[in-house]
């Protein structure tokens, strides 16, 4: 895949800063038109998946997405909050939440899943 420079930019400052390569895919069976999952634990890269847009380029999606990654990693790690869908982002986001709203919030698994890092 050709991406611009700026693109490639992006991305190598997302895995310089993440310490992980990025991998991307295109999938054209998504929904949505693209999403990264950020890699944890013992996982060894960061998936970007993007559906095809025919003749247009996928440099603004892919930036995009890898835009939302670093979000999270230009910031100090014990500042991250990361709500992945497991049993301590669930009691990350309920004392979250009951800060912000009082101490009868609670949090409950949906089929939604909660998004994989703020």
């Amino acid at each position: 895949m050709s991406l611009l420079p700026s693109t490639q930019s992006i991305i190598e400052r997302l895995e310089t800063l993440s310490q992980r390569p990025v991998h991307i895919t295109e999938d054209a069976a998504m929904d949505l038109v693209a999403d990264i999952k950020i890699a944890r634990g013992t996982q060894p890269f960061h998936l970007l998946r993007y559906r095809p847009t025919g003749s247009k380029p996928a440099d603004y999606i892919i930036a995009y997405q890898c835009g939302l990654a670093l979000r999270t990693f230009e910031i100090p790690p014990e500042q991250r909050a990361d709500l992945a869908v497991c049993e301590a982002g669930r009691k990350q986001l309920g004392d979250l939440l009951e800060v912000l709203g009082g101490s009868d919030v609670q949090v409950q698994q949906t089929r939604h899943p909660l998004p994989q890092a703020l």
